[in-house]
């Protein structure tokens, strides 16, 4: 809740996702697979983004 409502409402539509995937294959390793290329993604993409704005600033 810290962080408010919307990303209350994304995390449990990321938590019924990775439920469904894991009724569809019914196997914990999938889910588990799914989980990390999520957070690889979202991390390459902070860390990209970041790069980017302080190139910004230090050529400003």
């Amino acid at each position: 809740m810290y962080l408010g409502w919307k990303h209350v409402i994304k995390t449990a539509f990321v938590g019924v996702l990775l439920c469904g995937i894991y009724l569809y294959f019914e196997s914990i390793v999938v889910v588990i697979l799914a989980h990390i290329f999520m957070d690889v993604y979202s991390g390459s993409v902070a860390f990209v983004a970041r790069r980017a704005q302080d190139a910004k600033l230090t050529n400003a």
